[in-house]
């Protein structure tokens, strides 16, 4: 019996390790080359936002006044309302990669997230969205893909 409970609480608390992502995020620039938030959610729903280098290290981090179901971007360097600033952006590095992600505040569901530089960003145009698109079959390595914000609306929930 105390097998059979002890196996119960560690598939719950193994099966609990999985946070079920719900839309995509992406990431762009403004006229100014600053850095843009996307988040397209398909099901359900994400509280906010984070930049992050390492799980430890957050460069930025951002909390939506309300849950976000659908479509949003939003300034990172200036969060215009229905925006609250967890912590503020900091300085982007060249050379390290940066993640950056939608959560939800009890962790059940994200958005899932894209990897970038500094010159990534300095590649991107207004208006361009920059997310992972999908998986290489053959190598098993996140595709980054660049479309115009139309497009990434529609893959993210496709």
């Amino acid at each position: 019996m105390l097998t059979v409970a002890f196996v119960v609480g560690l598939t719950s608390l193994l099966g609990g390790c999985n946070v079920r992502s719900v839309g995509l995020a992406g990431i762009g620039v403004d006229a100014h080359g600053s850095p843009v938030g996307y988040l397209q959610v398909c099901e359900n729903h994400v509280d906010g936002a984070t930049l992050y280098v390492s799980d430890e290290d957050q460069t930025g981090s951002w909390q939506a006044s309300s849950p976000v179901t659908d479509f949003v971007r939003w300034s990172l360097s200036a969060p215009g309302p229905g925006w609250t600033i967890d912590r503020a952006l900091g300085g982007l590095k060249p050379g390290v990669d940066y993640t950056f992600y939608g959560w939800t505040t009890d962790n059940t569901s994200s958005a899932s997230g894209v990897t970038f530089t500094t010159a990534d960003l300095a590649r991107l145009k207004p208006g361009q969205v920059m997310y992972e698109g999908g998986t290489n079959a053959s190598t098993t390595e996140d595709l980054t893909t660049i479309s115009g914000e139309d497009e990434f609306r529609a893959i993210a929930c496709a």
